[in-house]
């Protein structure tokens, strides 16, 4: 088949390696450009790939309908095949292609559609990760369901380990549907939509810790942003600190009286500390620092009357001490009455 790529990223990266392997004609590839965070990035890689062999190519984040149909008409593809994608192909640009679009979704749909579903699968404790081949719809991760292989994840397995796996999964994924397209045996499985649940976008802030949080769902969350994640991180004395390497703390001390996020215990021989969550108790050994320094908790944190979070940042308090003082100097102040006047109109 002549087929049209579109994907990007390091799954991307192993799938055009793959078609190369295999001997497909690609006639064109889309290449998605990572966003400025991400490391490592993959785009010009890709197209470096693609370029080696004639075939044309373009970075790009988003294909539109006028862009696309101008390729189409030109390279005259009979599938479209995706991954590693982030934005909706017009359905109008899909259907324009005898086999329409083809992508691998990183879980078992129709469970967690919609982003970052192995971060999000980590992070909620899933027994069961995994990647499913599917047709592309006008419904985000809802079309025909072709093929699903399912991992289970280690203990304690960290993001970068299971991507791995996942890449692996998907890259058999495309192999079993080209092998079925050509034999003539591609069937597609029932749609189960009243069974699919939805993931949230994430962003580097969302991986704030919560130290409320139980010490198991504050590791689950630390392994699930490792790299290529922006990460997880807390606050000392308000600066952010990423935390790299951390477990529950074993055998922990009963704490009735517990204050989330405050140091508890130092170990400087080790190189770190435990900190107190919701509920029991996580050892943090590896930090990061602002200026992107790399350390042992314990050398960051020297005191047990140290803490971690905004909630008793002695910075943070100050901070609103200080904004309290200047709303009372302004109270019946001309500047108030003059902000008042302009909020009224």
């Amino acid at each position: 088949m002549r087929i049209l790529f579109t994907g990007g990223l390091y799954r991307g990266w192993r799938l055009a390696q793959r078609l190369v392997e295999r001997g497909e004609e690609v006639v064109g590839a889309f290449v998605f450009e990572e966003d400025a965070h991400e490391t490592p990035k993959f785009c010009d890689e890709l197209v470096s790939l693609f370029s080696a062999r004639n075939v044309w190519c373009q970075k790009t984040r988003k294909i539109t309908d006028r862009q696309a149909f101008d390729v189409i008409r030109r390279l005259a593809p009979d599938v479209i095949l995706c991954m590693g994608w982030r934005t909706l192909i017009p359905m109008s640009v899909l259907d324009a292609v005898p086999r329409g679009g083809i992508a691998v979704h990183d879980s078992l749909l129709p469970r967690l559609r919609g982003f970052a579903p192995t971060n999000w699968g980590l992070i909620l404790g899933h027994d069961r990760l995994g990647a499913t081949l599917f047709r592309l719809s006008d419904e985000v991760d809802a079309g025909e369901i072709y093929f699903q292989e399912a991992i289970v994840p280690e203990s304690r397995e960290s993001y970068s380990s299971v991507q791995e796996k996942i890449a692996e999964v998907a890259v058999r994924l495309f192999d079993r549907y080209l092998d079925a397209c050509r034999a003539g045996t591609l069937v597609a499985q029932p749609k189960r939509d009243e069974k699919a649940t939805y993931a949230c976008a994430r962003a580097p802030a969302d991986g704030e810790i919560d130290w409320r949080s139980s010490s198991a769902a504050i590791d689950r969350l630390i392994r699930a942003l490792g790299p290529p994640a922006p990460g997880a991180f807390t606050f000392v004395r308000g600066a952010p600190l990423y935390i790299l390497d951390a477990h529950p703390a074993p055998h922990p001390r009963n704490y009735e009286g517990r204050i989330p996020g405050r140091i508890v215990d130092r170990d400087a021989a080790r190189g770190s500390v435990d900190v107190l969550c919701g509920e029991g108790m996580l050892r943090v050994e590896k930090v990061r620092l602002a200026d992107g320094r790399e350390s042992s908790a314990a050398s960051v944190l020297r005191s047990v009357r140290e803490w971690l979070g905004l909630n008793h940042s002695a910075e943070i308090i100050e901070l609103r001490a200080r904004l309290e003082r200047l709303e009372a100097r302004l109270v019946g102040s001309d500047v108030v009455d003059a902000v008042t006047r302009t909020e009224c109109g």
